[in-house]
């Protein structure tokens, strides 16, 4: 990606937690989107009652200021 700060782009690939977690055995791995309230609320609380190591990744909109 091209931006004012890194004006010729990343050479490095992005970091995927979720592919990380599964390669490392996680036993509890989710995505869930904060546009669908009841389905996150879902997942945090399968999350947070499993025994054992968990990752939930939360995708949300990006804001943008109107000013």
């Amino acid at each position: 990606m091209v931006t004012k700060n890194v004006p010729f782009g990343v050479i490095s690939q992005q970091f995927n937690p979720l592919a990380v977690a599964v390669a490392m055995d996680c036993s509890f791995t989710a995505r869930a989107f904060a546009g669908d309230m009841e389905h996150l609320k879902g997942i945090v609380k399968a999350a947070v009652s499993h025994k054992g190591f968990t990752l939930v990744d939360i995708l949300q909109p990006a804001f943008r200021s109107t000013k």
